[in-house]
């Protein structure tokens, strides 16, 4: 898991592992406190890991200003990307 986004590299890693190693149908829109375990409904993440996403998801947005880059907009092809090659 990556501990801080400072690059569009990492703002493709760190979609790559929610939706690829973490299985969730990822959309920068949805806080990870939303997400829940199909089979349980149980929450997929506890408060810590909520933060700990949270905070990443912010610094790929805040990339956008730095970069003059839409990252939500990135974020959003790489995760139908991914999606669409997972079948």
């Amino acid at each position: 898991m990556i501990n801080e986004i400072d690059t569009l590299a990492e703002v493709r890693a760190f979609v790559t592992y929610l939706i690829c190693e973490e299985g969730i149908d990822f959309h920068p829109d949805i806080p990870f406190d939303i997400y829940v375990n199909d089979n349980t409904g149980e929450p997929l993440y506890n408060e810590e890991e909520v933060f700990l996403r949270d905070r990443l998801l912010m610094e790929c947005l805040e990339l956008s200003e730095e970069l003059d880059v839409d990252t939500r907009a990135l974020m959003m092809a790489i995760a139908a990307e991914l999606k669409a090659a997972k079948g």
